[in-house]
């Protein structure tokens, strides 16, 4: 969460969406994107 919410807009989303999708965490992404305040699309 302290990484999302320092990094915010530099975060590679193209690169976790990737992986989230591949390793079948897309909802703890989403989760997590959105606790930080952050979302992505997709």
């Amino acid at each position: 969460m302290g990484v999302l919410k320092v990094q915010g807009p530099r975060i590679d989303s193209g690169y976790l969406t990737r992986w989230a999708r591949e390793l079948g965490l897309e909802d703890l992404l989403r989760r997590a994107l959105g606790n930080a305040g952050l979302a992505i699309g997709g």
